[in-house]
């Protein structure tokens, strides 16, 4: 219920009281002819997105630059969301109760949220592969 209001993380995060969240989600991508260097969030077929922050989330730095390093270091291609309208699960997640480090992860989506949204499957494998390696990073080294 991401999208009336953030109404099923905030009470899950509320009863698992995670110590890290990963969001998952499918972000804006507008990258079209003719739009403005500073209208583009993302760029299809560039790979996954990693938050900078958005209208309520402003997210973890080291869990960010960690991403990055993993990323890198497993030569999955990467790029920065560049705006900070909209929002996802981690507004509410990373304040139930004592709150959640969170970091989101994000498909670029040309179209979203209309039934033709469009996504370049690549982008979508090196998402789940950038999300096994975090998880394994994580499994071996800990938070």
């Amino acid at each position: 219920m991401e999208e009336v209001g953030l109404r099923g993380a905030g009470p899950a995060a509320f009863s698992v009281e995670p110590d890290v969240s990963i969001i998952l989600e499918g972000t804006l991508c507008s990258d079209m002819p003719k739009a403005e260097v500073y209208e583009i969030s993302t760029v299809l077929g560039d790979g996954p997105a990693i938050s900078l922050m958005d209208r309520t989330t402003v997210y973890n730095i080291k869990l960010r630059e960690r991403i990055v390093s993993i990323a890198k270091k497993n030569n999955i291609p990467y790029q920065y969301r560049k705006t900070t309208f909209g929002g996802n699960d981690s507004g509410k997640i990373h304040l139930a109760k004592e709150g959640s480090i969170t970091t989101t992860i994000s498909v670029p989506c040309r179209y979203i949220h209309s039934p033709v949204s469009v996504m370049s499957k690549d982008d979508y494998e090196n998402t789940f592969k950038l999300l096994k390696a975090v998880l394994k990073d994580i499994e071996g080294e800990g938070l």
